[in-house]
């Protein structure tokens, strides 16, 4: 359920879910009904089926703060269930909306409350996925580098501020690397008809510090494989 619906919020949506008098499960009958998602494939199963799924559970939340959460997620889910993946701009919309603070808060508490109450842990899903961007443990030199995050985090952050900053391109590759002390991590532009750099490296290291407390990292940010700007380790964005 949290690799679904990984964010949402209330603003430009009606309100849905709730208020139907349903009765409240226990915190073991409402982990039962969550196991039952783990299954669900965005990519294959029929959104609004997943979305009604999510309605009734939220209805029947063992308390306030879980069915609030839920209803800020269901949303951006309907949202989702109608993007049109080719648009950029529709795009960029939804990942502004994920990335909103209410909407990573109601994500962390249903993470938190599936891993502490319900023993569910949501990192098993990851460690099966084919994706070339989750880190390594360990960089190619035997570095340092962190381990809460993949490169994909950070494309996905990035990529909601498109039009500002790389207007008509996109993120070509992104790469995270081990060095003596801290992490690298480069993004390639391409294709953009403007490129702040400079802005760029502070959207990436904003995106960073969201997803981890680790500071001891150096940013690199290039177009068509070229350094335009560079973050030392806790220094500032500078164009080269």
């Amino acid at each position: 359920m949290l690799g679904v619906s990984c964010g949402g919020d209330d603003g430009g949506f009606a309100e849905i879910g709730g208020g139907s008098g349903a009765e409240a499960l226990s915190d073991e009958e409402f982990c039962a009904e969550i196991a039952t998602l783990d299954s669900v494939d965005p990519s294959v199963d029929d959104m609004a089926d997943v979305v009604t799924m999510l309605e009734d559970l939220a209805d029947k939340s063992p308390n306030d703060e879980l069915r609030d959460a839920m209803l800020t997620l269901i949303p951006v889910m309907t949202a989702m269930g109608d993007i049109d993946e080719n648009d950029p701009d529709a795009m960029n919309e939804v990942m502004e909306i994920m990335m909103d603070p209410e909407v990573m808060a109601a994500g962390e508490l249903l993470e938190t409350y599936s891993s502490e109450t319900c023993g569910i842990d949501g990192s098993a899903d990851e460690g099966d996925s084919d994706s070339t961007e989750t880190i390594p443990p360990l960089g190619s030199n035997g570095g340092y580098i962190f381990d809460d995050m993949e490169a994909g985090d950070i494309s996905d952050y990035v990529e909601a501020y498109g039009s500002d900053y790389f207007p008509n391109g996109y993120v070509s590759s992104t790469s995270m690397s081990g060095a003596d002390g801290y992490t690298e991590v480069i993004l390639d532009f391409a294709d953009a008809d403007s490129l702040d750099g400079v802005a760029l490296c502070e959207v990436i290291a904003e995106g960073i510090a969201m997803s981890t407390a680790d500071t001891a990292v150096r940013i690199v940010v290039q177009e068509d494989t070229v350094d335009v700007a560079v973050r030392e380790v806790d220094g500032d964005c500078a164009a080269v």
